[in-house]
């Protein structure tokens, strides 16, 4: 997230309402015109509590191997929680068991890894951590890190 406003040039701060809630980064400008853009490109525009019907963006369906690539690549480094010794990711979605099928079988399909679903839970085993840019637990997107 932080490398997509500053690619764009939008500056930001960072919010952390309390410890209940991870930090969120937020723009200090032009929020609503990229908030327009990511409705536009297929992100949800309700709250949260109503997203039984959520679903991956419609245009991942025939979107190029690149696009899905990347968006697996944002999606987990924003996501995701890379766990050092045991070269997993996890992502924890208190979303629908449909859209983490959906979001397991395109991580599968994009990264050619064995992906699991469980009860709130989206785990890739890394096999060939570098296929993610990552080595022995380490993320150059900063994203969440555990040590087991």
């Amino acid at each position: 997230m932080i490398d997509a406003l500053e690619m764009v040039g939008l500056e930001f701060n960072f919010q952390h309402e309390d410890d209940s809630r991870a930090t969120e980064v937020r723009p200090t400008e032009h929020a609503s015109l990229l908030g327009l853009t990511l409705a536009v490109l297929g992100a949800p525009v309700r709250p949260k509590a109503d997203l039984e019907d959520l679903t991956l963006p419609w245009y991942l369906e025939d979107a190029s191997y690149e696009t899905r690539e990347m968006f697996v690549l944002a999606y987990l480094a924003n996501r995701g929680t890379h766990h050092r010794t045991k070269d997993t990711i996890t992502v924890q979605e208190d979303r629908p068991e449909s859209y983490r099928r959906e979001l397991t079988a395109l991580i599968e399909d994009v990264s050619k890894e064995p992906v699991t679903v469980g009860d709130r839970m989206v785990t890739s085993r890394r096999r060939r951590p570098d296929r993610w840019g990552y080595s022995h637990g380490t993320n150059p997107s900063a994203s969440r890190t555990a040590s087991n």
